[in-house]
C-alpha cells in the first residue's frame, strides 16, 4: 500500500465504519474490493510507517563554544587583573620604603630654626 498520511488513514477508517452501520440497515448494491483487506492493509500501514518518530537531535556545539570563548575571555582579564594587582602591590612597596617628602621638609625646617 502507498504511503498514506495518517489523516486519510483515520478518515478511511471512520468512513468504513459509517459504510458498515449504513449496510447493516440495507442491502449492498457493489463492492469495488474486499474491506477487510483494505482494513488489514491501512492497519499494516499504521503499525509500520507510524512508529516513534526520531527525536530531533539538539547540538549544543554552540552554546559550548561561547562558554568556551567566555571562559577565555575571563581567564585574560583575571591575568591583567593580576599583572595590575602585582604592579601596585610593587609602587606600594617601594613608597613605603621612600621617605616621605613631608617629613623632608619638616627636618628642613628644623634644621634651619637650628
Amino acid at each position: 500500500m502507498a504511503h498514506i498520511p495518517l489523516e486519510s488513514k483515520i478518515s478511511l477508517i471512520n468512513k468504513y465504519v459509517q459504510i458498515n452501520i449504513l449496510r447493516n440497515k440495507g442491502k449492498a448494491e457493489h463492492i469495488d474490493f474486499l474491506e477487510n483487506d483494505i482494513f488489514s492493509d491501512i492497519i499494516e500501514d499504521l503499525k509500520t510507517t507510524n512508529e516513534v518518530p526520531d527525536v530531533p537531535v539538539i547540538s549544543l556545539s554552540a552554546t559550548i563554544n561561547s562558554l568556551s570563548a567566555y571562559q577565555e575571555n575571563q581567564k585574560a582579564l583575571r591575568l591583567q587583573i593580576n599583572a595590575l594587582l602585582n604592579t601596585l602591590e610593587t609602587i606600594r612597596e617601594e613608597e613605603s620604603e621612600e621617605i616621605n617628602l613631608a617629613d623632608i621638609i619638616k627636618g628642613l625646617r628644623e634644621m634651619d630654626q637650628n
